[in-house]
């Protein structure tokens, strides 16, 4: 749905997937002979891969995305975001500032 967030839409992901490998075991495996146990072994191993990797992602990309704290600066020359001052700046601050001797203070 247009309104759903990644996290809602990676969220359902993960619980789909962990619902079918619970689905696969809940099947009656006793009866399932050695190839047919190595196969459902593999499917799972698979799904659990997938979840891994969502969940992987989803971390880094939440990551990324919330430890940006400093994203309401920018800088007034090149109007940059995360920025807290680009060099243009900082050149034209230092030209700016005066020397200060301590000698004569």
């Amino acid at each position: 749905m247009t309104w759903e967030s990644e996290e809602l839409s990676h969220t359902r992901d993960v619980l789909n997937q962990v619902q079918s490998i619970w689905n696969m075991t809940e099947l009656d495996i006793d009866a399932l002979d050695k190839d047919e146990l190595i196969g459902l072994l593999s499917d799972i191993s698979f799904q659990v891969n997938e979840i891994s990797l969502i969940c992987e992602n989803e971390l880094n990309r939440l990551i990324k995305r919330d430890s940006n704290v400093n994203r309401d600066k920018v800088c007034s020359h090149c109007e940059g975001a995360n920025i807290w001052v680009c060099e243009p700046c900082m050149n034209k601050w230092a030209d700016s500032v005066e020397e200060v001797n301590f000698d004569n203070v």
